[in-house]
C-alpha cells in the first residue's frame, strides 16, 4: 500500500493530536488542571510523604516524553513491533504509568491479541480508575471478546458515575 504525502501528513498529524490529547488526559487525570485565575497549569500539593513511600524522582518528571512520542510514531507508521517494544521498555521503567498499559493495549487489539489487550487495559484502569478512556476502552475490549456481562457491568458502572452526560448511555 503506497501512502501519499498528504496521507503521511494526515497520519503524523492524527497522531500528534492524540499524543497531546493522551498527555493532557494524563495530566489532568494525575491532578494536574488550570489554575482559574492565571490559566496556568499547576500541581495539586499532595501531604508529605516519608522517603521511603516516595516514588522516584525519575517518575515524578515527564522527561521520557520521549520514549512514549516515538513509540506512538512507530505504531502511527505500522511499525507496530518496534512501538510494542518501546511501550514495554516505558512500562519496565515507569511500571506505576498507566499510559504505556493503555497504548500497548490498543497496538495488542489492533492485532486482535485480545486478551493481552484486556490485560492490559485492566492494568491501566486499576492504576487510574478515574480515566474514562481507559475504562471504555476495557468495555468494548470485553464486548469485542463476547465478555458481555463484564461489558455491561462497566457500562452501567460508567453511566452511573456520569449521571448527566448522555454520550455514556
Amino acid at each position: 500500500m503506497k501512502i501519499s504525502k498528504y496521507n503521511f501528513f494526515s497520519l503524523c498529524l492524527l497522531g500528534v493530536l492524540v499524543l497531546c490529547f493522551s498527555v493532557i488526559t494524563h495530566a489532568y487525570s494525575s491532578g494536574m488542571g488550570p489554575d482559574r485565575k492565571t490559566g496556568l497549569v499547576y500541581q495539586k500539593q499532595e501531604k508529605k510523604k516519608s522517603k521511603k513511600d516516595q516514588e522516584p524522582q525519575s517518575q515524578k518528571k515527564i522527561g521520557n516524553t520521549a520514549l512514549l512520542i516515538n513509540a506512538k510514531k512507530e505504531a502511527l507508521i505500522g511499525n507496530t513491533t518496534a512501538a510494542q517494544e518501546m511501550f514495554r521498555r516505558y512500562i519496565d521503567r515507569y511500571p506505576q504509568d498507566p499510559v504505556g498499559y493503555f497504548e500497548s493495549a490498543r497496538i495488542e487489539a489492533i492485532q486482535k491479541n485480545f486478551s493481552e489487550a484486556v490485560s492490559l487495559t485492566r492494568q491501566a484502569v486499576s492504576l487510574d480508575p478515574g480515566n474514562i478512556w481507559y475504562t471504555l476502552f476495557l468495555a468494548e475490549l470485553c464486548q469485542m471478546t463476547g465478555n458481555l456481562a463484564d461489558a455491561v457491568t462497566i457500562y452501567e458502572k460508567v453511566a452511573e458515575e456520569n449521571p448527566g452526560n448522555l454520550d455514556y448511555f
